[in-house]
């Protein structure tokens, strides 16, 4: 992860960072926060919230991320 964070720092804005990449949803309406939380890897889970830290708001971190609920309402 701390590779593709690189990575994105030098070739996407940061609305793409937050739009694209740590916002963005699949099929079921889960964004990567939510599907690192469902499998279980804390650690992924640490790293994508660091990255939110520096790339969106406080508060598209509590309702994007923390209380977002995926289309069959569950949240992460």
């Amino acid at each position: 992860m701390p590779k593709i964070r690189e990575l994105a720092k030098e070739g996407l804005t940061r609305e793409e960072i937050k739009n694209k990449m740590l916002l963005n949803t699949h099929r079921e309406g889960r964004n990567a926060w939510q599907i690192a939380t469902y499998r279980g890897e804390l650690d992924l889970v640490q790293e994508i919230y660091e990255w939110a830290k520096d790339s969106v708001t406080t508060e598209d971190i509590k309702n994007e991320m923390l209380l977002r609920t995926d289309g069959g309402g569950r949240n992460s």
